[in-house]
């Protein structure tokens, strides 16, 4: 687990050398206009300190809570030689990785509550070939999966899971809109029944200037093996700014939960994010 911690804060280093370089002089309003880009027009490192307030129909879900850390590295390729000036094309991977400090877990043997062993939860991640059009509008479609890489019984679902994802949208000067549609089938495992899930995640940046962006971005899950739906209803605040000459984009999202599995799952959430936009070190890996 310590040897994982430590790639990948070695990997946000090794983002950091010619980050500079993707912005060239762009204005905040601008680098700020591209973090909020659903196809990932810059590389960028994102940082989430999350705390989660749960309820339930089990004995004592409303008294818990737990924290972590997303680590997600957002990283486009540009390998392709037939990008155009109306047109870009480009290849985007971004896993999660979690950090889990105090995580709830049940005993149904003694109907009481214990808190999992600091570790890292399952690998989540995308792989998308996206398409970028001068005029504003994008589209991308690729693979998103579960890696069953939890380091402990309660820190994974024991699945593995792999399915398709589609994204629309249209990034404008002050407003971005897009949709996000994903499924992940469940393709084996040791642990647990299989997973069936579906996820909508739309996306809305409003951009007033100064580097400021008002946004929405909920994640609607729907698991077709227990019939329940997870919903939260999402909002943040967030600020573009330089910090060392490095563009780093700061912000607070706040979730409120109208929808979640009947026996336990979150009340509300909210997160402090940070997100340097650092370069791709492994940009120049893929060229054809």
């Amino acid at each position: 687990m310590g040897k994982l911690l430590l790639s990948a804060v070695a990997l946000a280093f090794l983002m950091v050398p010619a980050a500079a370089q993707q912005t060239g002089g762009d204005s905040v309003e601008e680098v700020a206009r591209k973090l909020n880009d659903p196809n990932a027009a810059l590389s960028a490192v994102q940082f989430k300190f999350r705390y989660f307030e749960y309820e339930g129909d089990l004995p004592g879900a409303n008294d818990q809570n737990s924290f972590d850390i997303e680590f997600q590295p957002i990283m486009p390729f540009d390998p392709f030689s037939f990008s155009t000036d109306e047109v870009t094309y480009k290849m985007i991977l971004r896993p999660a990785i979690i950090a889990k400090f105090n995580q709830p877990t049940f005993d149904a043997s003694t109907l009481d509550w214990d808190n999992a062993d600091f570790g890292l939860a399952d690998i989540a991640f995308d792989f998308d070939f996206a398409a970028s059009y001068k005029t504003g509008f994008v589209w991308a479609f690729g693979a998103n999966g579960t890696l069953p890489s939890g380091t402990n019984s309660d820190l994974t679902a024991g699945r593995w899971g792999i399915g398709p994802e589609l994204v629309l949208g249209h990034v404008g000067k002050s407003v971005t809109i897009a949709s996000l549609l994903a499924h992940q089938f469940d393709v084996g495992g040791w642990k647990g029944e299989s997973t069936d899930i579906t996820q909508i995640n739309p996306i809305f940046a409003y951009l007033p200037g100064g580097g400021w962006s008002l946004n929405s971005s909920s994640v609607l899950l729907y698991n077709h093996n227990t019939d329940d739906w997870t919903i939260p209803l999402n909002a943040g605040v967030f600020k573009t700014v330089m910090i060392g000459g490095i563009p780093v984009k700061l912000g607070a999202e706040f979730n409120y939960f109208v929808k979640q599995p009947d026996a336990f799952g979150p009340d509300w959430q909210v997160s402090f994010n940070i997100t340097p936009v650092l370069a791709n070190p492994f940009a120049s890996w893929i060229t054809w």
